[in-house]
């Protein structure tokens, strides 16, 4: 317990001192952060379409089942960027980026997921 409070404490002066302490990122590491909490989240400081995870890869391989739940497929992958078709033949590009020293990922597509 003292160890995950310790880790939010940092994880949220990190957040202030980096610059990045936008209302909706900071909302979002205290979802992923709290005693079960959830696995990766949506947030919308960083585009339309930005998801964020703790950098494990549970929460990775969660929100990767999750974009094939939603019909994509992984077609290729090219550095950190991942690239799905669905059976339209559209096609979505998932960027991945670790911030705040790497403890969290967070992925950007260039269209909506679950639509």
């Amino acid at each position: 317990m003292k160890k995950r409070v310790l880790g939010l404490a940092l994880a949220a002066g990190a957040a202030s001192y980096l610059g990045l302490a936008k209302r909706d990122l900071v909302d979002a590491i205290v979802k992923l952060e709290k005693p079960q909490g959830e696995l990766f989240t949506r947030y919308e400081g960083a585009g339309a379409y930005a998801f964020i995870c703790k950098n494990q890869s549970k929460s990775e391989d969660m929100f990767l089942d999750w974009i094939a739940y939603n019909g994509w497929e992984k077609a290729d992958q090219v550095g950190d960027g991942l690239f799905f078709i669905n059976d339209k033949q559209d096609t979505l590009l998932v960027n991945r980026d670790a911030i705040l020293g790497g403890r969290y990922l967070v992925f950007r597509a260039s269209r909506p997921i679950d639509a």
